[in-house]
């Protein structure tokens, strides 16, 4: 009787210890969110589209992008997401954070975990028009699990596709725009697009303009709604003199910026003119070294990544209202430079190179680091592989009060 207590007592404590590892497998891997969950486990694609629960929804980079912003607890996991990619590249997107930073890879195939976020109550909205014309994320016809009554893009022919009892049904040719964008910022900007981008979750509720008519369009209930063209409003130009150099240069306001709306011509150690012909240092500017920070006068500074997302979310990114109108190599038939002017004054990178066809200028990014900001009459990018090379730059500062 005495072994037998004995080892039930034993299988009693083992049970106890198992229930234990079997509660700490089902915790979640990070401290959620009231409006996010973990799920345990690792799905494939088709499985992480219906593996939320009602209420939940797959979550894009935008909605991950918050995340990271307002949560301390970040997951060092791969995780499938609604996201997309706008390209040569376009698969099903998996984000992954590490070092409070998104990453995207994508890919077909193999099993990722999946977190849910939780869906918002949308409220009714009246809009000038209800053509719905781009989808949640590109899917391809060979993969055919999807949402119920959600919207894709398709990966084979860009073609729009409803999803019907798990499969897609085409409903619309592909849309073609002018050219993809380089970068994208949501409720700023536009886009040169081949393609909308997709209205996905975390876009909800925001506006974009295309950058070739200035058209605006929202995001609600995973549908881009027109809302009209914008109306440029005018912008007024000035004149700075430099207290340091006596130079006067010219001046752009827009909005509640005052930009240079010249190259700075200022002589610091290390700058030097193109072509080393001092014509084109009093024409279009000096080029800089990694020492432009200090180059700007006094009050005024370099631009940073969100002066010029600004710029562009008031101008649209094709350059035509920030564009000189002479020197450019290619022709542009529509010109209509507000006073920015942009020269195609090239930079140096182990020699001249560019001229009449790209410039570029100094500038930060949003973690305070130095990189450039690249402009070749039609789109704009940016360029961290800096090392050794001179840009121009363009000085920004607040709009005095008057």
């Amino acid at each position: 009787m005495k072994k037998l207590i004995i080892v039930f007592v034993f299988l009693l404590l083992a049970c106890s210890q198992e229930n234990r590892e079997n509660a700490k497998d089902e915790q979640p891997k990070v401290n959620d969110p009231a409006d996010w969950i973990f799920l345990n486990g690792s799905y494939s694609w088709g499985e992480a589209l219906n593996a939320c629960p009602a209420g939940y929804h797959l979550p894009d980079k935008f909605e991950w992008e918050n995340y990271i912003v307002r949560t301390a607890d970040i997951p060092n996991y791969k995780y499938w997401t609604s996201s997309y990619h706008v390209g040569y590249m376009k698969e099903y997107s998996v984000a992954y954070v590490q070092d409070r930073k998104i990453y995207s890879e994508f890919a077909y195939d193999g099993r990722k975990s999946v977190a849910c976020k939780k869906d918002e109550k949308i409220e009714a909205k009246s809009f000038l028009d209800k053509v719905a014309f781009t989808g949640t994320a590109y899917v391809s016809k060979n993969k055919t699990d999807c949402l119920k009554g959600r919207k894709y893009i398709g990966f084979e022919d860009n073609g729009l596709y409803l999803c019907e009892n798990r499969t897609l049904k085409k409903v619309a040719d592909s849309l073609e725009f002018l050219q993809d964008s380089v970068e994208f910022s949501a409720d700023t900007v536009v886009l040169n697009l081949r393609r909308m981008l997709p209205c996905s979750f975390g876009m909800n509720g925001k506006k974009i303009m295309t950058g070739f008519n200035r058209y605006m369009y929202q995001c609600d209930d995973n549908n881009w709604h027109g809302l009209g063209y914008v109306k440029l409003n005018p912008v007024q130009l000035g004149d700075y003199k430099d207290s340091l150099t006596g130079v006067h240069f010219k001046t752009i306001i827009i909005d509640s910026m005052e930009w240079s709306s010249q190259n700075i011509y200022r002589s610091m150690p290390g700058e030097e003119c193109y072509g080393n012909k001092k014509m084109h240092c009093e024409n279009h500017g000096r080029l800089y070294g990694e020492k432009a920070r200090d180059a700007c006068p006094a009050d005024w500074r370099l631009p940073r990544r969100s002066d010029w997302v600004t710029l562009f979310g008031r101008f649209g990114l094709n350059g035509a209202y920030l564009r000189s109108k002479d020197d450019w190599f290619l022709d542009f038939k529509e010109n209509k430079d507000v006073g920015f002017t942009i020269y195609p004054a090239g930079y140096v990178d182990n020699g001249y190179k560019g001229f009449g066809m790209i410039t570029g200028w100094w500038s930060y990014d949003d973690e305070n680091r130095l990189y450039a900001i690249l402009f070749d009459g039609e789109k704009f990018s940016h360029d961290y592989a800096v090392e050794n090379k001179k840009f121009y730059i363009r000085c920004v500062r607040k709009r005095p009060e008057n």
